[in-house]
């Protein structure tokens, strides 16, 4: 059975004006790595219990791990191996989960 996804191309659904690939003043890549922890923020203000598991560029980890602490939650990279995932997408993202500590009910 072939791969109903292999030849899906992606592209942005707005550009970003703004941008310098696109005739503005800002850099591409660090407006991109700002609206996708805008985003991640939101995610967090609505994530409710259960964990968040997102696809991130690699670079936005460690500010993701530090927004996760900021809003005590705990941040995890799951290794590639484990996301069903192609080749070129395991080089292009990484995937990370934030959940919520446990808590200890206190006798």
């Amino acid at each position: 059975m072939s791969d109903p996804y292999e030849n899906l191309e992606f592209e942005l659904a707005m550009p970003f004006l703004a941008t310098i690939s696109n005739g503005g003043t800002l850099d591409d890549a660090a407006y991109v790595a700002g609206v996708e922890l805008g985003d991640m923020m939101n995610q967090i203000a609505v994530m409710g219990a259960g964990p968040l598991d997102r696809a991130v560029h690699p670079q936005n980890v460690s500010t993701i791990d530090l927004l996760a602490m900021r809003h005590g939650l705990l941040m995890e990279v799951v290794p590639s191996y484990m996301v069903d995932t192609t080749p070129e997408q395991r080089d292009e993202w990484a995937w990370v989960r934030l959940t919520r500590p446990a808590v200890e009910a206190h006798r």
